[in-house]
């Protein structure tokens, strides 16, 4: 299991739940995000191994294909016509499909560890998609690592490192904004609709139905 402390798990829940409100339009941020979906690297670059000898009684690496799971998930959710509509997206996530892509930009941008890399033989590793959208349907399904093996093809130990990350990511790049205490402006604007509902003196209520 992944060891999130309380802190870390409620920040980043509270990050997430705020940001589906946010859907802006910015050209800069969605270019870049492109950029990060289809420069995908093709299977055959690979650099010569240097000599070496594997370690006695070590098993043999599960052979994983990651550019085609990277491909089909651009066929299902990215590409202008995907499989998969913006409200699959929004119910197999929990969020809207501007929103992730905010998100996935601004991981990346923030830490090395979700672009794409080589590993130790030279082929080409995961993309920063298909670690991000590991993260995801972990947080989104309380799921094992398992079936996530089974779907995107990539190890327990690459996925659990994947969730780490990602929730240390979101909560350094998003609770500046998003964490810090509301203005009085903000708090105006809530009062007044909350007022609409009915609701008048109420900022907020617990179990977020209002």
């Amino acid at each position: 299991m992944v060891c999130l402390t309380l802190v870390q798990v409620m920040g980043l829940i509270t990050v997430l739940m705020r940001a589906r409100s946010l859907v802006e339009d910015n050209d800069d941020e969605e270019d870049r995000f492109y950029q990060l979906l289809f420069v995908q690297r093709p299977p055959g670059m690979t650099k010569k191994r240097r000599p070496g000898v594997s370690r006695p009684g070590r098993p043999k690496n599960k052979q994983r294909d990651y550019h085609s799971r990277h491909l089909r998930l651009l066929e299902q959710y990215m590409i202008p016509f995907p499989v998969y509509n913006e409200h699959d997206f929004r119910r197999r996530f929990c969020m809207h499909c501007q929103i992730f892509s905010r998100i996935m930009t601004a991981v990346v941008q923030y830490d090395s560890f979700f672009e794409q890399n080589r590993d130790a033989a030279g082929r080409v590793g995961i993309s920063p998609l298909l670690k991000v959208i590991s993260a995801l349907r972990v947080l989104a399904y309380a799921s094992s690592f398992d079936p996530i093996d089974e779907i995107l093809e990539m190890s327990e130990t690459t996925v659990k490192n994947c969730v780490q990350h990602f929730c240390e990511a979101v909560i350094a790049v998003f609770s500046p904004d998003y964490l810090r205490p509301p203005t009085p402006s903000e708090v105006r604007g809530v009062l007044e609709e909350n007022a609409k509902r009915g609701f008048v003196g109420m900022v907020g209520s617990m179990d977020r139905m209002h």
